[in-house]
């Protein structure tokens, strides 16, 4: 099961944003990484239902 791709690719992400700003957190960010933390959480639970209904 691929349970930890998204989570790892969403961390990466964040830490990834935060080096561009150069550690300061402004609403952009956030919101980038807000965005991205959603976006692997749909991506993670549209896999994990996918492999449920294989099953």
């Amino acid at each position: 099961m691929k349970t930890e791709q998204p989570l790892g690719f969403t961390r990466l992400s964040t830490e990834e944003i935060n080096k561009i700003e150069g550690g300061v957190i402004d609403p952009v960010s956030v919101a980038i990484g807000i965005a991205a933390i959603v976006v692997g959480y749909a991506c993670w639970t549209a896999s994990f239902c996918y492999q449920l209904g294989k099953d």
